[in-house]
């Protein structure tokens, strides 16, 4: 059933232009997905140290894994506090289908909060234990890196059949229990392992940044900038394979916007990959050299670049899918320019806050502490 049926568009108009929703929408996002990817793939990556570390009695790689660990709980408050205002801009310019393809999937969707619990408690436990000996130890620590593959897992789902309202439907009239997440797309698949290795080359990072700031340990800084970049490289590497794979899946018309028939598109798909092998040529550096620091901040910067990019991108495949059916700029407009300078006078003073989050963390959490 390809009939595409969409609710009809909420009738209260919205309260800033077009173009000032869009790019709050996006650079919320990037502030989001920063500490979410610290989450998802710092969480598995201090894990893999930790069993590693156990196993082969290499006590360096559970110092690095206990380290790690002691970040989690907070940059899981940061990830949930910077994703409510990308979550409520997506709900005021596409409500209609955000808001179905959540429904269709009722159950699944409904569950992410008490995964979500799972996942946080379970990182308290795993970042406060002295014992990663201790088998229940490492349980609690890869259910809560699995609670937060599956929340990944929904919110892909859910994203990618947000665009595809022609499926809406089919799916209403043949799962009426809402008990199942969507993957029946060609690009479900490559698009969830390109956000999942995205998310571990960052934990590769967080294990340099980590080794980087310790300052009287020369063996133990060692270890785990070689660690992490080496983790870093490789995700990245599986990344680009991955990107490519999603970029093949997408429908011919959306996957040509990216191979020259969209200036725009094109451009940033080839500076994204281009930025991308920089950073791994500059992390490869910084584990080999003797300037890190420097090599290293280079490279974050690469990275950052790209996450910017990347959500860029992301938008252009979203209205590229939706094409004439779904237009955010033919919807009405009221704009409520106090509401408006209330929400960036509200944010600004979060993001300060996150940054002084950020300072404790580095300077009073542990993370430098030998």
């Amino acid at each position: 059933m390809n009939e595409t049926v969409i609710p009809s568009i909420d009738p209260i108009a919205l309260p800033a232009p077009i173009w000032l929703m869009q790019f709050l929408s996006g650079l919320t996002f990037i502030f989001h997905v920063i500490p979410m990817n610290v989450v998802l793939g710092g969480g598995a990556v201090a894990l893999f140290l930790a069993v590693r570390g156990t196993r082969g009695s290499q006590d360096m790689y559970v110092r690095l894994a206990r380290r790690m660990a002691s970040v989690l709980p907070v940059a899981i408050a940061m990830t949930i506090t910077l994703g409510v205002p990308p979550l409520l801009f997506l709900q005021a310019m596409y409500g209609p289908l955000f808001y179905t393809s959540s429904v269709l999937m009722a159950w699944p969707w409904l569950s992410v909060i008490a995964i979500l619990l799972v996942g946080y408690y379970g990182h308290y436990y795993f970042s406060l234990s002295k014992d990663y000996e201790n088998p229940r130890t490492m349980i609690v620590g890869a259910v809560a890196v699995a609670a937060f593959f599956v929340i990944a897992f929904l919110y892909v789902s859910n994203m990618t059949l947000m665009v595809m309202p022609e499926r809406f439907l089919g799916i209403q009239r043949s799962w009426t229990s809402g008990f199942l997440p969507f993957t029946g797309d060609s690009i479900f698949a490559p698009r969830f392992l390109h956000f999942i290795t995205g998310a571990v080359s960052v934990g590769g990072l967080l294990a340099v940044f980590v080794g980087l700031l310790e300052r009287s340990d020369a063996e133990f800084r060692a270890v785990a900038v070689r660690a992490g970049g080496f983790t870093f490289v490789g995700a990245t590497i599986v990344q680009i394979a991955t990107g490519i794979w999603f970029l093949l899946a997408l429908r011919p018309r959306v996957m040509m916007l990216f191979m020259g028939q969209d200036r725009v598109a094109t451009a940033l798909f080839g500076v994204a990959v281009l930025l991308a092998l920089v950073a791994v040529t500059l992390i490869l550096v910084a584990v080999s050299g003797k300037k890190r620091p420097w090599v290293m901040i280079a490279g974050t910067a690469c990275v950052g670049l790209t996450i910017i990019i990347m959500t860029v991108m992301r938008s252009i495949v979203r209205e590229a899918y939706l094409g004439t059916r779904f237009v955010v700029a033919e919807q009405p407009v009221n704009p409520a320019w106090d509401v408006v300078a209330l929400f960036l006078v509200l944010f600004v003073a979060g993001v300060v806050l996150v940054g002084w989050m950020i300072h404790a963390v580095v300077t009073r959490r542990g993370l430098a502490a030998s």
